[in-house]
């Protein structure tokens, strides 16, 4: 499994939202994103491949939302998509983002828990088994946080490898004067050590916190 995750409204129009791959009981729906990757490659070529082909279905993994895009148009967002494909053979699986503007059903109700990682490791855990579980390597734009780390290692999920760091992104904040988030800053070998890790991704991190400072000021940062 490869996951790649991402920020709220990146996709908040749930009618372009990243749907289930139809190989794994999907609701009939067909994979909106059909490709292999060779786990073989670098992390840093495997999320290169995911950017090209995100971009050419018009559902970018590190890239801005279009200002034109329905919902706090004014909004870039930072990077939020989820992939997940089998370790055999790099379909994907099942994918996801951020809703906790937008709510899961894009009904606009907030929910701060509604993080990409936590849906899929929901997934995961009902339709993988364990073993497949496992083996499963996950893609994200920016290390899990504590809650997701928790839901990742209780669902038995195997290695993170992810573009920028929680201490990144603290920094970024105090670099763009954002007020200090009010949990602890702990990154994943925190919470869950027994999980393999790597990152960050030299290359893709300046993209990353590109997107965080736009995402700061279109919230009211200056």
């Amino acid at each position: 499994m490869t996951l790649v995750k991402g920020d709220d409204r990146e996709l908040s129009n749930d009618n372009t939202s990243p749907r289930l791959s139809c190989t794994q009981g999907s609701r009939g729906q067909s994979p909106s994103h059909a490709f292999h990757i060779n786990h073989s490659m670098s992390a840093y070529n495997a999320f290169m491949k995911l950017q090209r082909i995100q971009q050419e279905t018009r559902r970018p993994v590190l890239a801005p939302r279009p200002s034109s895009s329905p919902r706090s148009p004014s909004s870039p967002a930072t990077t939020h998509s989820a992939l997940s494909s089998s370790p055999s053979s790099g379909k994907i699986l099942h994918q996801d983002r951020n809703r906790t503007v937008t709510g899961r059903h894009g009904d606009g109700k907030p929910d701060s828990t509604y993080h990409p990682e936590i849906e899929l490791a929901r997934w995961a855990q009902q339709n993988l088994g364990a073993d497949e579980r496992a083996a499963s390597v996950v893609y994200t734009s920016g290390e899990h946080c504590a809650m997701c780390s928790l839901a990742h290692a209780y669902c038995g999920l195997g290695k993170i490898v992810f573009v920028s760091s929680t201490n990144q992104y603290r920094a970024w904040l105090a670099e763009f004067g954002a007020p200090t988030p009010q949990v602890a800053n702990l990154g994943i070998a925190d919470v869950a050590p027994h999980i393999p890790i790597e990152g960050p991704i030299d290359g893709l991190v300046d993209e990353v916190k590109e997107l965080q400072r736009r995402n700061w000021l279109a919230r009211g940062g200056q």
